[in-house]
């Protein structure tokens, strides 16, 4: 199953600096979505990206770095900045667990420039065939939206979505 966003924020904390990365925790629990939203069992995930300001990376550091922190989480799935980093990052997700399923940022939150849904698929595509069948169980933005306009914000959801689609055949 494929989903585009993580439910219920609950806190956020930092990294050790030599990390190079922002960390948040979310739980998917049964009130977690609100009014009319179940889970069917409670999810955790953490986010961590590189740091947005102006569409500038604020922090600097290697997906390769953190593997040996994301293999000590308590969590169900990651929610990781991808679009933008380089091929080595992908490559050394391989070494993540195979118990925590891996949520992987393929629309760029830091350019203005709304991704097309075929060069969504192929990102989605590359991934999979890196990481192997299974790996990936979310698509999503790399981080939040806050520095993009609203209209460009919601062509790049209209991407993924449509680029999703396109790359699951439907």
């Amino acid at each position: 199953m494929w989903y585009s966003t993580v439910a219920g924020w609950s806190a956020t904390t930092t990294l050790p600096s030599d990390t190079g990365a922002r960390a948040m925790y979310w739980d998917s629990g049964p009130n977690a979505g609100g009014p009319g939203v179940a889970a069917s069992r409670p999810q955790r995930a953490v986010h961590l990206c590189f740091g947005n300001y102006g569409g500038q990376t604020i922090q600097k550091g290697t997906w390769k770095a953190l593997i040996a922190f994301l293999n000590q989480l308590h969590v169900d799935h990651l929610v990781l900045e991808l679009a933008r980093r380089p091929d080595s990052d992908l490559e050394a997700l391989k070494q993540v667990r195979t118990g925590i399923s891996l949520g992987l940022g393929v629309i760029d939150i830091k350019e203005n420039v709304v991704e097309s849904p075929a060069e969504v698929a192929r990102r989605i595509e590359r991934c999979e065939k890196t990481l192997g069948g299974g790996r990936v169980g979310w698509v999503h933005p790399d981080c939040g939206f806050w520095m993009l306009h609203r209209s460009v914000a919601e062509r790049k959801i209209a991407a993924l979505v449509r680029g999703r689609d396109l790359y699951l055949g439907h």
